[in-house]
């Protein structure tokens, strides 16, 4: 039997001709209110949040020490909430506490 290489244009036009294939968008809002801490150090932290209110640094001081609750999901980010403000994080930085 004759064996065949992988071709990454091959399969991503098998893919695109899938018309039948449905795919489903999980429904990350059953997360809403879980308590989460930070997987990163204080400094990592500070570089990769988008503040929606507050200060960066009280905001990071806050989560790292005390941790927070997700407000809200937009795509792979969560809205944290904490005692000092809120702020946007890729879901990856974050687990529950």
């Amino acid at each position: 039997m004759a064996s065949r290489n992988f071709s990454l244009d091959e399969f991503k036009k098998w893919m695109n001709s899938q018309d039948d294939i449905v795919y489903e968008i999980p429904q990350s809002h059953h997360v809403i209110g879980t308590r989460v801490e930070s997987k990163l150090n204080a400094r990592r932290l500070a570089n990769r949040i988008s503040p929606e209110s507050g200060e960066v640094d009280d905001l990071v001081v806050d989560f790292i020490e005390m941790g927070g609750t997700i407000a809200d999901v937009d795509g792979k980010n969560f809205l944290i909430k904490t005692d000092s403000g809120a702020f946007f994080v890729p879901r990856l930085y974050v687990r529950p506490a």
